[in-house]
């Protein structure tokens, strides 16, 4: 590789989702840029149907940072609290854990008060927690929506042509999964593209659950799609890089061998 490529390489490699900002805002022209950037991701026959809303108000940011914090924390969340305690027991997020534990690695290491929960076990409350963490000095959101305009014109132009329903049905599941994928394509390149600038960012879905409410602070009619949330800031913290796989668990020439 030449020094240019090596270069490239080391960008997508040393990125890492951050989770903790200083207060400096970040300027227009730069959240611009990340968003033109987005649009050069590859997308599949050309067809964009994603959408950006980015947030920088303060009232806003705190308006969506006080929602998830009533859903994760609020007199509700044991129900989602039984949920995680199930998820977090499955053999292979524990596996993980243990593989984050074997490096040293703690699950409450970005997060500036550090009580008692990040000396425990990993459990719920911590799941939670840290769930919400990079909301909480992000000083710009990028909302990710899909327009689901493609998917409402194919249903309407099948009813007239009565196509089976259920091949319907599977042909709009296949969109569906083809305009996330672009969607994500395109986060990705925002990912990137900030961390080749000096930002952080945390591509999150934690938001999704409480969809309706994001919506109704953003003024978000109720077609377009949640399809995840970037935070981003300038970063007030340096996390340890989270240790990868080997490549031969999860990659396999010429035939499955697993």
């Amino acid at each position: 590789m030449d020094a240019f490529q090596k270069q490239v390489v080391d960008i997508v490699k040393n990125r890492r989702s951050i989770r903790r900002f200083t207060e400096e805002s970040i300027p227009r022209e730069i959240l611009e840029l990340l968003l033109d950037v987005a649009q050069y991701a590859p997308c599949p026959s050309g067809i964009i149907t994603w959408e950006f809303v980015i947030v920088t108000d303060a009232d806003k940011l705190k308006a969506i940072k006080d929602a998830l914090k009533s859903f994760y924390q609020g007199p509700g969340s044991s129900a989602i609290a039984s949920l995680l305690d199930t998820y977090i027991q499955t053999e292979f997020f524990q596996n993980r854990l243990k593989i984050f534990q074997d490096a040293g690695i703690g699950w409450c290491e970005e997060c500036p008060v550090q009580c008692e929960k990040a000396q425990g076990e990993f459990n719920a409350a911590v799941y939670m927690c840290r769930t919400q963490l990079a909301y909480r000095t992000a000083t710009a959101l990028i909302v990710v929506l899909d327009n689901p305009i493609l998917r409402d014109q194919f249903r309407t132009n099948a009813k007239t042509a009565a196509v089976d329903a259920s091949m319907v049905k599977r042909i709009e599941d296949s969109f569906r999964n083809f305009e996330n994928t672009a969607a994500n394509f395109a986060i990705e390149n925002i990912l990137i593209t900030a961390h080749a600038l000096g930002l952080g960012t945390c591509y999150t879905g934690c938001a999704n659950i409480i969809e309706p409410q994001i919506k109704k602070i953003l003024k978000i009619p109720r077609k377009p799609e949640l399809v995840g949330i970037i935070c981003l800031g300038y970063p007030d913290v340096e996390p340890t890089l989270k240790p990868r796989q080997p490549l031969d668990d999860f990659v396999f020439f010429e035939d499955y061998k697993k």
